[in-house]
């Protein structure tokens, strides 16, 4: 909510940036997305908590939806075995196309994984586990993307709560599509080289 004009004299905006890995998306995704169900992509990057992370998609597996988790190098996909139509575990995935495919994301609030599902229109849950995540989810449930648990009150059963609460209210879909049309009206790459160009020249 900061206007550009109000920034420091050193401190630009710059718009989305991310990586847009050219991975294609699995079959297995496909499959497991194409149900009716609500469609859940959990990914907790790489600073995720075991812990939580297995908690997460242990919970999410237990429910009608249609989930896919990334892990990473958190956790080995195989220990959430078997897999089904309706649910897929996997280390990496291309987190851009899989969010556009999903209903919501589940993620831990890095920059990263909240870029991906703001770009794809796509509200999301989060549970940070510091302080850059902490904001980045502050700033997400002021925008009425999503809703941030706090890591000493996550449960399973909040987490579940909280996703029923995201699905049936059409605010919070209706403001990650707003985000995201100013997210794709901006090129974070091409500003960012053109200020890091623009302070070397000064310097020259």
């Amino acid at each position: 909510g900061l206007p550009a004009s109000k920034l420091p004299s050193n401190h630009f905006y710059t718009g989305p940036l991310f990586a847009n890995l050219p991975l294609e998306v699995p079959e297995e995704v496909k499959k497991v997305f194409k149900g009716q169900e609500l469609k859940i992509y959990c990914a907790m990057g790489s600073s995720g908590t075991p812990k939580i992370l297995r908690a997460t998609i242990e919970k999410l597996k237990s429910t009608p939806y249609r989930v896919v988790a990334a892990t990473t190098s958190i956790l080995d996909p195989e220990e959430f075995r078997p897999f089904s139509d309706r649910f897929y575990v996997t280390r990496y995935l291309p987190a851009t196309p899989v969010n556009e495919m999903a209903d919501l994301a589940v993620t831990h609030g890095g920059q990263g994984t909240i870029q991906n599902s703001v770009w794809a229109g796509k509200p999301l849950i989060g549970v940070p586990f510091q302080f850059e995540q902490q904001g980045n989810l502050d700033m997400i449930v002021r925008a009425g993307i999503g809703i941030k648990i706090p890591m000493i009150e996550y449960s399973g059963e909040r987490l579940l709560k909280e996703i029923e609460r995201v699905a049936h209210n059409p605010e919070y879909l209706l403001n990650a599509k707003k985000m995201s049309s100013l997210f794709k009206n901006q090129s974070g790459a091409e500003n960012s080289a053109q200020i890091i160009l623009d302070f070397l020249n000064r310097k020259n």
